[in-house]
């Protein structure tokens, strides 16, 4: 249970930005109730702390990928794989695909017609032989960007790219100067 006190209760953590806000009580329990879904948790109650005015990007902990065999690596984590080594993997030809858009009313009907671009962007990856093809949508607002993550996950599968359209606010309530140039610095 060390892993939930990390995230809600301790005075190091990185979610503490927004304990005033949200307090984080309800999420330690849930955590502790079952520690196998924190990140999941962590990932509502990063929503809820949104809902308050605090962005918060999800803890490095929680940002994973693995490699073809299987094994998880933890953000920042690198392998470095030589060809002549027996573990070379077998090379896919996949892609990662990164939309960045306005978190504004004036995107509200582009970003539901993004469902269906991120289909046909997909069928036609397939098409070409990519595989296993990955997708992450960041929203901007003046001075803000934040990851509209899938099921805790920044990529995902385009069947469960539609999950990180339920964050999308597509309201006018940031004021002021767009930053998208921060959103791609962002996402590179």
């Amino acid at each position: 249970m060390e892993e939930c006190s990390a995230l809600f209760d301790s005075s190091s953590s990185y979610l503490r930005l927004c304990f005033r806000q949200v307090a984080p009580a309800e999420s330690m329990r849930k955590c502790m109730y079952n520690s196998e879904s924190r990140c999941d948790i962590a990932a509502l109650y990063i929503q809820a702390c949104r809902e308050k005015g605090v962005i918060l990007r999800l803890p490095t902990q929680c940002v994973t990928c693995s490699d073809e065999s299987k094994k998880v690596y933890q953000q920042g984590e690198t392998r470095t794989y030589m060809s002549n080594q027996p573990d070379y993997p077998q090379t896919k030809s996949s892609s990662d695909i990164v939309f960045i858009v306005e978190d504004g009313d004036c995107n509200r009907k582009a970003a539901a017609e993004l469902r269906n671009m991120v289909w046909e962007v997909d069928q036609a990856l397939l098409k070409k032989g990519f595989s296993e093809n990955r997708y992450v949508l960041i929203g901007f607002t003046a001075g803000n960007y934040f990851h509209h993550t899938m099921e805790g996950q920044l990529f995902n599968v385009a069947s469960k790219f539609v999950m990180s359209f339920e964050s999308l606010r597509c309201d006018n309530s940031s004021q002021g100067q767009m930053n998208s140039v921060a959103a791609v610095k962002m996402a590179s």
